[in-house]
């Protein structure tokens, strides 16, 4: 079976957000379990521009071989990944399409829409993968893709009482390969990717209004941690920096997000790693946190996140506990549990689809 997958994004690692890296690991996982696949996305977006120079650079540094024309970069990694000028994104995909005849193409976000309909052009069966709650989702689902993939039951009770296609939740796949470690005197409490929606006036407050507790900050792709480099007690880590190093020295990690998180990745990686989450009770956070951390349900109450984060890092012994509930929990996400799920549905598409030629 041949899968390509279509963003109008560009491709891990040069997007490094949660669908970015979801996208990567789930594909990687297709492939390690015998599945043909193969990646496109855009050389130029507008959402995380990068230079070609960067580009290249990042390749080499990580030993991807690469090809180059004037108007594509291919470079490999357990697949091969086409990253294409904006102006010719939907040109080389229908020509990547035709070379390459996949079984399934799987979109998401950007252009997701535009990508469904140049693959009904070409009467190829077309999955959406929603990643969140946003305006523009809709525009894909007018499309009518055939099937869609929800990344947690939160996005789909969203929009399954909206839409009706037929559809499953499929959680992010987590590579434990790239996160499991084990903990190297464990003595922060870690926060990624600090945005507005993600509670940073919040973590703010916290490394102000709790000094002698050691904070750890990894910047994301549109994060600004500008206003705690003064800060004695926060160590602040540039963007792509590996995160099995960072949970290994992580006593646990907070998420106080202010919007409706449509899942949040890092409790499940940290929870590999035997790490607890303080998260807002919010969205798909209730899934992937479960009861592997605390939720706090007046997210908003300022206090209460400076009394949970102070309370929980005197208390080794809780910690412990949720780092062993948090473990357990993030079991159910990992490639090994998630592919299977991924292939069978595939299959059953697959089947479908012959019974009705």
């Amino acid at each position: 079976m041949k899968i390509l997958f279509a963003t109008g994004r560009s491709l891990y690692p040069f997007f490094r957000g949660g669908d970015g890296t979801t996208a990567a690991q789930m594909l990687s996982g297709l492939k390690r379990y015998g599945l043909e696949c193969k990646a496109v996305g855009k050389l130029d977006p507008e959402l995380g521009r990068k230079t070609l120079k960067e580009i290249e650079s990042n390749l080499k540094l990580h030993d991807h071989p690469y090809t180059k024309s004037v108007n594509e970069i291919v470079f490999e990694t357990e697949f091969d990944n086409h990253l294409i000028k904006s102006d010719f994104f939907e040109n080389y995909l229908s020509r990547i399409i035709r070379d390459y005849t996949p079984d399934f193409v799987i979109t998401q976000q950007e252009d997701s829409e535009k990508i469904i309909r140049l693959v009904k052009k070409y009467a190829i069966r077309c999955i959406l993968y929603i990643h969140d709650c946003a305006i523009e989702n809709f525009k894909s689902l007018e499309e009518s893709p055939g099937y869609i993939f929800y990344n947690s039951s939160f996005v789909s009770d969203y929009f399954k009482a909206r839409y009706n296609i037929p559809s499953q939740v499929i959680y992010p796949v987590v590579d434990e390969v790239i996160y499991k470690s084990n903990k190297v005197n464990p003595v922060y409490v870690t926060m990624v990717n600090p945005t507005v929606e993600k509670g940073s006036d919040i973590l703010l407050e916290c490394c102000q209004k709790l000094p002698s507790i050691p904070f750890q900050v990894v910047n994301g792709w549109r994060s600004d941690s500008s206003l705690l480099t003064r800060l004695q007690n926060v160590k602040i880590l540039p963007f792509g920096t590996e995160m099995k190093r960072v949970y290994a020295e992580t006593k646990f990690v907070i998420a106080p997000s202010q919007w409706d998180e449509p899942f949040c990745r890092i409790p499940v990686e940290a929870g590999l790693c035997h790490v607890p989450t303080i998260a807002s009770a919010i969205g798909g956070l209730f899934e992937s946190v479960s009861n592997g951390g605390i939720l706090i349900k007046k997210h908003t109450d300022k206090e209460r996140w400076l009394k949970e984060i102070s309370d929980l890092y005197h208390n080794r012994r809780r910690i412990d506990i949720l780092g062993n509930l948090a473990e357990i929990n993030s079991q159910k996400f990992r490639l090994k549990a998630i592919i299977p799920q991924i292939i069978d549905r595939l299959a059953l598409l697959n089947s479908n689809e012959k019974q009705h030629e």
